[in-house]
This record gives structure tokens, C-alpha cells and sequence, in this order.
């Protein structure tokens, strides 16, 4: 399964490459800074002791804050929340559907900023979060994926 408009260039080091999808080998991977409109996709191991969550995260240039998403599987829970150093604020949790149109059993979002409002939706276009963090500048922000599944980011401008 090798994944459409996959450039190398958009992740930053510590992942390793196999058809296509990226294998984390750090904790965390960092997207090159500028890519924000992204659509990223995940491809849970084929071992049931997988814990099937999925993180990422739209962080400040300088790692003080980020909003923090977490998916619990393709049809399970979008959990979101403000990170400024220890503390943390404006949590949600709510039931989503974020399984590909296209590609039974993958994990797929859509992360756009814009303007100062972050919003994820599913391949079929459904809004799945919205939020506008407050003192938060997004113009110098990076996205940040934590999984142990394999994945892939896409350019929704492409």
C-alpha cells in the first residue's frame, strides 16, 4: 500500500521508510516547520497488543505550548487539549468516525489552520474539532506525531 503525494522532506529525521510509510524511531517526529495543512494517515500493526491511539500535536516554535490531539482508533474517542508548559486546559473528548474512505482499517485526519482556528476532519469532510486557542500564534507552529503505527502526511494543497 504505498500512499499517494508522499515526499520524504516533510518529516524530520528519526523515522524509517518502507513503501511509503514512515516508522517512528524517536518519540517524537516533527513535520518540517510550514506544514500545517496536512492530511495524516495511520496503519495500526498487524498485533492485537497494540493500544490502537494515535497522537499529534500543533506545537509553538519553541516547545512551550501545544494543542494535543489524541485518537483512540479509527471509530473511537478525539481527545484534545492546551498544553502551556505543566499546565493544562480546555479538554474535550468526543466520539468520532476517522476511518479512510478508501483504505479499510486506516486511520485518517485532516489538520488545518487557519487563521488562528485549528480544525481536524475526517476524509468524508466532517468536522471533527475546531478550536482557537488563545495567545497562541499558529503562523510558527509545527505538527508532532506520536504513534506506533506506521504513517503518512500528505499536503492538502497538493
Amino acid at each position: 500500500m504505498v500512499p499517494d503525494h508522499m515526499n520524504r522532506s516533510r518529516i524530520s529525521s528519526g523515522t524509517a521508510d518502507k513503501d511509503g510509510w514512515f516508522t517512528a524511531k524517536v518519540r517524537y517526529v516533527y513535520l518540517r516547520s510550514g506544514r500545517l495543512n496536512q492530511t495524516l494517515q495511520f496503519v495500526p500493526p498487524a498485533t492485537k497488543l497494540w493500544k490502537k491511539k494515535v497522537e499529534w500535536a500543533i506545537e509553538d516554535s519553541g516547545r512551550h505550548a501545544r494543542v494535543e490531539y489524541t485518537l483512540d482508533g479509527p471509530k473511537g474517542r478525539l481527545s484534545r487539549r492546551l498544553a502551556v508548559g505543566q499546565d493544562t486546559r480546555d479538554v474535550r473528548e468526543t466520539r468520532v468516525e476517522a476511518e479512510s474512505q478508501t483504505r479499510s482499517g486506516v486511520i485518517s485526519v485532516q489538520v488545518r489552520l487557519d487563521g488562528p482556528k485549528i480544525q481536524i476532519f475526517n476524509d468524508k469532510g466532517n468536522l471533527l474539532d475546531e478550536y482557537t486557542p488563545a495567545d497562541f500564534d499558529l503562523s510558527k507552529t509545527q505538527i508532532r506525531i506520536r504513534t506506533e503505527a506506521q504513517f503518512v502526511v500528505r499536503s492538502n494543497n497538493e
